[in-house]
């Protein structure tokens, strides 16, 4: 069975269109791939019965855009489950989750989480910055917390990236008339798109979770980098950073 694909690995239902866009968009071309959801196949009432008062909420999506907040500790074993069969044949899987998710390293230590690498990239960004954090309702309350430690100051900014780029660009633009020097839309559906949107609305540096790991591609499916040199150079300028020296 060929091992040439990337797997994702949705927290809701798959597939999710918005993120093959980035990859693309990113990447310019088109990355072959196998997606996996925890919510696939869940009737409606099945889904309700994965969210419970005092469990910790995650938002995240079904396959036609709509947002839904599940519980993270409840979708473990349907995660894990669709690691172990649908994307049994992928090269690499990513989770589609910008956040921390502990539970999940536990069980499948083999799927790359962008926490880490997001975080890294906004301490290394950040600096003596402030910081706007936009990211799900649910989420604002941590967002002090969570990034504290990388800049300055936090602003925590509300804002889904299923309202569409309009939306994402008004939050955007309070978070800098807050004073915020460095944005990162802290949810791994913001897409390429929104993220360049907001760039150019704000004139402020915007990082994107799934930007990040939309530059990793290449190094995590070997089979695909026949011209990586030609793509990680497009992807470099899609990103607003310069090819490191010796891969020009």
């Amino acid at each position: 069975m060929s091992r040439s694909r990337l797997g994702l690995l949705a927290l809701g239902e798959s597939p999710r269109r918005d993120v093959e866009e980035t990859l693309s968009t990113v990447l310019g071309r088109t990355v072959p791939v196998i997606q996996a959801g925890a919510l696939d196949g869940l009737a409606p009432g099945e889904r309700e019965q994965l969210m419970a008062p005092g469990e910790k909420g995650i938002e995240t999506s079904l396959a036609d855009g709509t947002p839904i907040e599940v519980s993270k500790q409840r979708l473990v074993p349907l995660l894990r489950a669709a690691v172990r069969t649908r994307l049994a044949s992928a090269r690499a899987v990513v989770l589609l989750c910008s956040g921390a998710f502990p539970e999940l390293r536990a069980c499948c230590p083999e799927v790359l989480q962008p926490a880490g690498l997001v975080r890294d990239v906004v301490r290394a960004s950040a600096g003596a910055s402030v910081l706007g954090v936009l990211g799900p309702e649910s989420d604002v309350p941590e967002m002090r917390a969570s990034w504290g430690a990388c800049a300055t100051r936090v602003i925590p900014v509300a804002c889904s990236p299923y309202g569409g780029a309009d939306a994402v660009v008004a939050a955007a633009g309070e978070a800098v008339e807050r004073g915020a020097e460095l944005l990162l839309l802290d949810c791994i559906g913001f897409t390429e798109a929104q993220r360049r949107a907001v760039g150019g609305a704000t004139g402020v540096p915007t990082l994107a979770p799934m930007s990040l790991v939309a530059r990793l591609v290449p190094d995590l499916v070997p089979a695909l980098d026949g011209s990586w040199h030609e793509h990680r150079a497009r992807a470099a300028v899609a990103c607003g950073s310069a090819p490191a020296r010796g891969e020009r």
